[in-house]
């Protein structure tokens, strides 16, 4: 019996090496959740799939179910982040620690293409908008806090639910001058998922 591929839009949040030419990646997908997947005889020279598998990458990706574990059969990119915003470091780390906060905090394969919209959006909004240190900072807090909104460790009231639900220019806005309660409301999420702060 032939084996189902799973086409998904993907954000690689890790890509490791593995054995002489494989790798292991980590990938937050549209319509699967958190996936861990094998992909076989990428690393080598000739692999057209590697550069699509390289970490802030967003790709269209084929997967196999196995018995124990995802395989990666395909890897079409379409944005890869890290190249977009490399002139601009501060993005870049701001991207990368949300990516990696992403990591931490999703344990278990679940969908959650709400998820996987917010930090593609924001990658986007990161490569077409000219930003300030400040705004940048205001913008790394703001996209936490959604982070941990749509994780469920936020409520949504008050101030904090303007800043989940408007836009990115609106909630930098707003954020500048909400700076403190942002900082609180990330503060007590991330107690409450035993991260620490």
């Amino acid at each position: 019996m032939p084996y189902r591929i799973y086409n998904t839009k993907a954000v690689i949040l890790k890509s490791s090496p593995h054995g002489e030419a494989d790798k292991n990646i980590i990938m937050l997908t549209e319509d699967l959740g958190l996936i861990r997947a094998q992909a076989k005889g990428v690393r080598y020279e000739k692999s057209k799939l590697n550069s699509k598998l390289q970490e802030m990458n967003l790709s269209e990706v084929g997967l196999v179910r196995g018995k124990n574990s995802w395989r990666l059969t395909s890897a079409i990119g379409i944005q890869n982040y890290f190249r977009l915003l490399r002139n601009q470091k501060s993005k870049v780390q701001v991207f990368s620690r949300v990516l990696n906060l992403i990591l931490q905090l999703i344990h278990g394969e679940e969908k959650n293409s709400h998820l996987f919209n917010l930090i593609a959006d924001a990658g986007n909004f990161l490569i077409k908008k000219n930003l300030s240190t400040n705004e940048i900072m205001i913008f790394e807090l703001i996209l936490v806090l959604r982070v941990l909104e749509q994780l469920g460790y936020i409520n949504q009231r008050g101030e904090l639910k303007e800043l989940t639900n408007s836009s990115w220019g609106e909630a930098i806005a707003i954020g500048e001058k909400s700076k403190q309660k942002i900082v609180a409301g990330i503060n007590n999420a991330l107690k409450e998922s035993h991260l620490g702060v």
